[in-house]
C-alpha cells in the first residue's frame, strides 16, 4: 500500500512537471503570436502609409498633366489671334 501511495505521489509529481512545461510553452507561443501580431500591424500601417503617399503623388500629375494641356490650349488659342 505504502509503495502504491509513493508511486501516485510520483505520478502526480510527473503530471504536475509535464503541465507546468505545457504551460510555459503555452505562454511562450502566446508572447510570440502577439509580437508576431504587433508586427503585422506595423507593416499594415507602413503599407498604408505608402498607399496613401502613392495617392497623393497620383493626384498631383494629374493637376500637372491638367494645367500643361490647360496651357497648351491657351497657346493655341493665342496663336489664332491677330496681334494688335
Amino acid at each position: 500500500m505504502k509503495a502504491e501511495l509513493t508511486r501516485m505521489k510520483q505520478n502526480a509529481a510527473e503530471s504536475r512537471a509535464q503541465l507546468e512545461a505545457v504551460e510555459m510553452e503555452e505562454r511562450k507561443l502566446l508572447k510570440i503570436i502577439g509580437e508576431a501580431d504587433a508586427e503585422r500591424l506595423r507593416q499594415k500601417k507602413e503599407l498604408d502609409q505608402v498607399i496613401i503617399t502613392m495617392m497623393m503623388m497620383m493626384m498631383m500629375m494629374v493637376v500637372v498633366v491638367m494645367m500643361v494641356m490647360m496651357m497648351m490650349m491657351m497657346m493655341i488659342m493665342m496663336q489664332g489671334r491677330p496681334l494688335h
